[in-house]
């Protein structure tokens, strides 16, 4: 293939990514974009608020210590968001039984915060995460899907608690996070409901994990 045809390619799967019809790629696709609305929603949020000093403090190693758990705790955070929503898009069209399709889900939040870069400030693992996901499934099970808004101000929350840097308006602090966090998720949401076979992605999910709930 010349250099021409995999560049044209490229510009196709970028505008015209493909459907979403395994565990594998819905795992993937949330993955990539809780790195990407993590990175973009905290470097934003410090940029805007720390304004001349940015070039000080992104080179104070303490700072960049910081941003580096805000990040992995953010994009734990974002992930488990990023779940929920696909869960509630999986739920109409997955079989029984939907506690198998909950299973699976778990089994990909656990799987992406393991691919990531050992943190150095969760020494002990993340067990904690992966046992509050669960219970957060087992609650959405029981109501119908939520509003993306509800779903992002979840994740907004976490992002806020570990900011790096604050700029004493606790308020409007907590409300640009919150506006940023959903503006993202909306993007997330669209995309999902343009890409994700529902019914290829929960049946496989189910398939995999009946035998767990049995």
């Amino acid at each position: 293939m010349t250099e021409h045809a995999r560049a044209m390619r490229r510009l196709v799967t970028r505008f015209f990514p493909p459907p979403i019809r395994t565990p594998d790629a819905l795992g993937g696709f949330l993955v990539g974009q809780a790195n990407y609305v993590t990175q973009r929603v905290t470097y934003e949020f410090c940029r805007n608020t720390l304004g001349y000093f940015g070039q000080h403090m992104f080179a104070d190693l303490r700072f960049q210590a910081q941003e580096r758990l805000c990040r992995w705790e953010g994009f734990a955070a974002v992930l488990a968001d990023g779940l929920v929503l696909a869960e509630g898009l999986l739920r109409p069209a997955a079989p029984a039984p939907l506690s198998a399709l909950r299973a699976g889900l778990i089994t990909l939040y656990a799987d992406g915060l393991a691919a990531q870069p050992e943190p150095v400030h969760r020494a002990d693992g993340f067990a904690d995460l992966v046992d509050s996901f669960a219970h957060r499934l087992d609650r959405v099970a029981e109501i119908e899907p939520r509003p993306v808004r509800d779903i992002a101000h979840t994740g907004a929350r976490r992002v806020y608690d570990v900011l790096p840097i604050y700029s004493g308006n606790e308020a409007a602090d907590r409300e640009g996070i919150d506006r940023a966090m959903l503006f993202c998720l909306i993007s997330v949401t669209d995309q999902l409901s343009r890409r994700l076979d529902a019914a290829a992605v929960g049946a496989a999910l189910v398939a995999a994990h009946a035998d767990k709930v049995a």
